[in-house]
């Protein structure tokens, strides 16, 4: 995925663990000090969250692009 990209992030709620889609972020910029060996771990995006900045590497699995413009 290209930097910027809007993305939703699987994430998993409440007591049965359910599955949700509403947390909301973009793809980031791969910096090299973010991994040991400055390589990109493969399937793995620097994703910043909407809700609150935060940044961290998600897996591909739990991405989905998304054309919500909004935030």
């Amino acid at each position: 995925m290209k930097t910027g990209t809007r993305v939703r992030i699987l994430s998993f709620v409440g007591a049965q663990c359910e599955r949700d889609w509403s947390e909301t972020g973009r793809i980031g910029r791969w910096h090299p000090n973010w991994s040991d060996k400055s390589v990109r771990p493969d399937g793995y995006f620097p994703v910043t969250f909407d809700s609150d900045g935060a940044r961290m590497l998600v897996h591909r699995d739990r991405l989905m692009v998304c054309n919500d413009q909004s935030a």
